[in-house]
């Protein structure tokens, strides 16, 4: 049993609680509502932050991050993407005859689809926008001759180029393929295939003659296809060399755990190579167990 103190003294605990409590909560409403007028009001705090990326003819170009992104020349909003566009970034700003070029590339941060592209062009107090292109690859060389902007950007499976002209507000584009037989030497000099490709990214040596031909000795057309877009198109790495071998492999792009492609080649000239897909291998060019743990794409020497 509690005494009549302990009664009176919790009484009044619960009494001074019911009060304090609405008051708590109401120190916490206040606190927020403030919170929520300075986001309104602080300069900076619910404006989105500007990324300061060059100057155009004395004024400032920036992305303003944003839903969606925008691009701003000094304070003027010169490009609106539509509203599914999550990223924009400048790769550069490019001088033409009378004219400034503003080549930008939009992403809408998902994995189908990574970049596309539009070209601003700013002569005297005009804007132009082009419509967005591109190959879906986030590879862009620009440059601008005369009165329009050129932007070459590699096809996305690899197979080519694709150039794209920004002239009096129009876009024209024209594709080139790769031939798939390669350039060079039709023989790594020396015989030295391994010292050949050493150090070059397996998209480059896939464009030598050399190289190509000995993956050609040892795979059928359709898996050599398949080799090559992956080391064109898909990420890829450097050759490095290990007993005697030079070593790379590739994979298809966002699907890189389930379908990739290795390759090996010596100082004879001979190769070897592994295609990857769901789990199983197809092994090409004979490759003895030593050979077939250096295409493994995760090795790497103790």
């Amino acid at each position: 049993m509690r005494s009549a103190g302990e009664m009176k003294s919790l009484r009044t605990f619960l009494y001074q609680a019911q009060l304090e409590v609405p008051m708590m909560l109401k120190r916490v409403l206040g606190l927020l509502a403030i919170s929520a007028i300075q986001a309104l009001t602080i300069p900076g705090a619910a404006i989105a932050e500007e990324q300061i990326s060059t100057l155009v003819k004395g004024k400032r170009l920036a992305v303003r991050n944003g839903s969606p992104p925008v691009l701003v020349l000094g304070k003027k909003v010169i490009l609106r993407p539509s509203d599914d566009i999550a990223y924009l970034n400048i790769h550069g700003a490019y001088e033409g005859v009378g004219r400034t070029f503003v080549l930008v590339s939009e992403s809408t941060g998902g994995n189908g689809c990574p970049v596309m592209f539009a070209i601003v062009e700013m002569q005297g107090k005009n804007v132009s926008v082009s419509e967005q292109f591109g190959t879906c690859n986030d590879v862009a060389k620009a440059e601008a001759k005369d009165d329009a902007l050129i932007v070459t950007i590699p096809k996305f499976d690899g197979t080519g180029d694709e150039t794209t002209t920004f002239r009096n507000g129009q876009l024209t584009k024209t594709e080139t393929i790769d031939s798939e037989d390669g350039e060079g030497p039709e023989r790594a000099p020396g015989g030295d295939l391994a010292l050949f490709v050493s150090n070059k990214h397996i998209s480059e040596a896939m464009g030598m003659k050399a190289f190509v031909n000995a993956l050609k000795k040892i795979m059928p057309q359709a898996d050599f296809k398949e080799a090559r877009g992956m080391a064109l198109s898909g990420p890829g790495i450097d050759f490095w060399m290990h007993d005697g071998a030079a070593l790379a492999n590739a994979c298809e792009r966002h699907n890189c755990g389930d379908h990739s492609f290795s390759v090996a080649v010596d100082q004879s000239g001979r190769a070897w190579a592994a295609l990857y897909n769901d789990g199983k291998a197809r092994f090409f060019g004979d490759p003895d167990q030593t050979k077939k743990q250096f295409l493994d794409p995760s090795f790497r020497p103790q």
